[in-house]
């Protein structure tokens, strides 16, 4: 039985995986995603 929940689990969160792939890839947060390359930059925001 547990055998069971756990495939099941794990066909969900690749069928997830997939969706979010097709869907265009995780969100990085937008504007906020560029501090570490604005760093190397030196300039001040």
């Amino acid at each position: 039985m547990k055998n069971i929940i756990v495939g099941i689990l794990t066909l969900v969160i690749v069928a997830l995986m997939a969706l979010t792939f097709m869907g265009g890839g995780a969100y990085h947060g937008g504007n906020h995603g560029k501090v570490i390359a604005d760093m190397g930059s030196g300039s001040v925001a």
